[in-house]
């Protein structure tokens, strides 16, 4: 049975719209070919714009690795080149060293013997000056001791005994207690001279502590009460060092040429012990 081909109010009848119908699911099909088409192509750009870039990625990558490869081949050069150079360096500064140490021990031991010759050198010359200063001081006290009791007895003491070279006083144990030069005795005094080719304030001490030791000895071993009295006699007497021996009360006794006198200062009293 057939549908009946009656015209709606708009004049359309059922074959147009189904022609329509259809013409328009022909242009859909158009269409969809179309999009397909064009997503085909769109897909194959994009491919081949994916491998392009893959392609340019690879090349990339391939650059890298050579640039990669040439640097790290250029570092190994140079760390090497460094290396070699740095070592040559070193065994340079060694040889070096080495020379400047081994120089260094030849001046030092050249040092050493010059030092230990030039030690030898001033023995000598200081056993050399002793010997010297001793025969000095034995000229200056040889030159003093034989007219010193006639000025100390100008002086109102009157001595009747002098004694020089060395004297030594000693303990009962025979151990020495001291040595005096020249010793001058009376009834009442004992002077003790100490005999310096240059006197020092530095003997001063010692000396009035030799002073101190003879008058207990006298007092101990003579049984005597004798005062002792103490002088410094020199060839070179400085003006300070004879100014400190007279503030300690002992005689100044100077020797110039042939001439032996004793300083004796305005209102000089002699320390007595």
């Amino acid at each position: 049975m057939s549908t009946p081909n009656i015209p709606d109010a708009t004049g359309l009848t059922f074959e147009k719209i189904w022609q329509m119908y259809q013409e328009d699911a022909k242009q859909k099909r158009k269409d969809w070919r179309s999009l397909q088409k064009y997503l085909k192509a769109l897909n194959k750009k994009d491919e081949e714009r994916r491998k392009e870039d893959d392609e340019r990625r690879k090349e990339y990558e391939e650059r890298m690795k050579k640039e990669n490869e040439e640097r790290r081949r250029e570092y190994e050069e140079r760390r090497r080149e460094y290396e070699e150079r740095m070592k040559k360096e070193n065994e340079e500064r060694r040889k070096e060293d080495e020379k400047r140490r081994k120089e260094y021990e030849e001046r030092r031991k050249e040092d050493e013997k010059r030092r230990s010759e030039l030690e030898k050198q001033m023995k000598r010359t200081d056993a050399q000056l002793g010997k010297l200063g001793n025969r000095f001081g034995e000229m200056v006290e040889h030159l003093i001791a034989p007219g010193i009791a006639d000025l100390f007895n100008e002086l109102g003491y009157h001595f009747h005994g002098i004694y020089s070279g060395d004297l030594e006083f000693k303990d009962e144990k025979g151990e020495s207690l001291t040595e005096v030069d020249i010793l001058l005795e009376n009834d009442e005094f004992i002077i003790a001279v100490e005999v310096k080719s240059k006197p020092r304030v530095e003997d001063i001490p010692h000396h009035i502590n030799r002073l101190k030791i003879l008058q207990q000895y006298f007092k101990k071993h003579r049984e005597t009460e004798k005062k002792v009295i103490g002088a410094i006699a020199g060839a070179i007497f400085a003006e300070n060092v004879k100014k400190a021996v007279v503030n300690e009360g002992l005689y100044v006794i100077t020797q110039s040429g042939d001439t032996v006198k004793i300083d004796v200062p305005e209102n000089f009293q002699p320390q007595l012990f």
